[in-house]
């Protein structure tokens, strides 16, 4: 008779990715020379350009100041979501004020 193990360690990610300053809901786009009309358009063209690298497995350390300081946290911390990859975030300075409780937002 076989039996069925789930198991609680994740799986052996194929690459380990590590990246940092996203500032997702960033609205100062010509100050900054970015090529986009608004955020929503920035963060399209960073989830594309990313889940071109990274697959669903990969581990991907973000290293800090995912969302802008002003950014509201429940409109842009679920983005996080649609970059591929298991992801370990570390806050930095733009999410100091931000709590645990930012995982249920995720």
């Amino acid at each position: 008779m076989k039996i069925n193990t789930i198991s609680t360690k994740p799986a052996k990610p194929e690459s380990i990715f590590f990246s940092a300053d996203y500032h997702l809901g960033e609205t100062r786009m010509k100050i900054l020379q970015r090529p986009f009309s608004d955020p929503v358009e920035n963060a399209e063209v960073m989830v594309a350009n990313h889940n071109q690298l990274v697959k669903p497995a990969d581990l991907v350390y973000i290293i800090g100041d995912v969302i802008c300081k002003d950014a509201d946290p429940e409109v842009w911390l679920p983005w996080i979501k649609k970059f591929n990859g298991r992801k370990i975030l570390l806050r930095g300075n733009h999410e100091r004020d931000l709590t645990d409780s930012i995982a249920g937002i995720l």
